[in-house]
């Protein structure tokens, strides 16, 4: 096991582990552990504010905008940075993100989407909007 600076997650989401989440850890790191699987990982309330890292992490969710998300923000930050940069915060945009069929956008593009619309969406509550 390795320490590591616990992170906060990028966005919120509906069932997350927020309330939970260091109840949930101190029981994880109680055990002694060479791996860690999170199959269900949301943003990653648990997985992203663990303070120690086990040899192999599995992270894993059934929705595939999520699994885009943090594939795009472990090989293209910057350039997901750069795509958000001047992303116009308004309920116009916001409809038009939403309505978006994200089987027509590049996967950078997806991510930013997906970002943005749990950014803004009340408590991360989109109403199905992503589900699977």
């Amino acid at each position: 096991m390795r320490k590591t600076v616990p992170a906060t997650p990028v966005a919120p989401w509906m069932g997350g582990k927020k309330a939970l989440h260091r109840r949930i850890i101190e029981r994880i790191e109680a055990i002694p552990h060479r791996t860690y699987v999170e199959p269900f990982l949301g943003m990653g309330g648990v997985f992203l504010r663990r303070s120690w890292r086990p040899r192999l992490e599995v992270a894993n969710d059934l929705n595939g905008e999520i699994t885009n998300l943090f594939r795009v923000l472990q090989r293209h930050y910057p350039q997901l940075m750069e795509v958000m940069r001047f992303q116009i915060t308004s309920r116009r945009e916001f409809e038009r993100l939403r309505a978006c069929d994200p089987a027509t956008l590049t996967d950078l593009e997806r991510a930013a989407r997906f970002l943005y619309l749990q950014r803004l969406a009340f408590g991360g509550q989109l109403g199905g909007v992503f589900a699977v």
